[in-house]
């Protein structure tokens, strides 16, 4: 796994944004991820969090359509395209441009970037989050899925930024991000147990960050 980054390493006169580094965009390229820890100020994190708790205020009463893990407990599933008009809150489009466009275009090399599918996972009163796959790209055995992949290199970044205490959602395999998926891959990812071989379980806290 990466080490922990150290959170002393911001920009000057900052106290939300954590500059990628030369080495950083090199741990990226090989193996395939980077992790930053508390690369954002708790400060941030409160303010998504508020608008999270707007956005399960208007789906409880009808302004937007949520699904449930426990609606009575106010605890929402899986939910997708946060930047909706529905579901938009200024603390996420505040936390897109200010703190992570920055990150985007370091790892990516070039400004200008697209953001979409801006969503969250969800967990919680008894029903467990499982991933079934170690990458988001591509289709396991596919013929062409390593010229896919190669073709992605360099324009494509996704993320996982916890909000809550403890997650564990992320499972990756290093150095996995330009190879083909194995028979063992392939198989576990039709399998409904979610375990993938050598994936590691990314252990991430509120202010930490994945990019892969």
């Amino acid at each position: 796994m990466v080490p922990p980054r150290d959170p002393a390493a911001r920009t000057a006169g900052t106290t939300t944004r954590m500059v990628i580094a030369e080495k950083d965009k090199e741990t990226y390229a090989a193996q395939g991820f980077l992790i930053l820890r508390q690369a954002f100020a708790q400060t941030r994190i409160a303010a998504l969090l508020e608008g999270i708790e707007r956005l399960i205020d208007r789906g409880l009463a009808g302004e937007c359509e949520l699904g449930w893990i426990d609606r009575e407990r106010r605890l929402p599933s899986r939910t997708g395209h946060l930047l909706n008009p529905d579901k938009y809150h200024p603390a996420f489009a505040d936390w897109i441009d200010e703190d992570l466009a920055p990150h985007l275009e370091a790892l990516i090399c070039g400004p200008g970037v697209r953001h979409s599918l801006f969503g969250m996972l969800a967990s919680g009163g008894g029903k467990p989050y499982t991933q079934k796959w170690h990458r988001d790209l591509g289709k396991p055995g596919d013929e062409e899925e390593t010229a896919y992949l190669c073709r992605h290199e360099g324009s494509f970044v996704q993320f996982n930024a916890p909000l809550v205490a403890g997650d564990r959602f992320l499972h990756i395999v290093p150095e996995s991000h330009l190879r083909a998926s194995t028979a063992e891959e392939i198989e576990a990812s039709r399998s409904e147990s979610g375990e993938m071989p050598n994936a590691h379980v990314v252990e991430l806290e509120p202010g930490d960050i994945a990019y892969y």
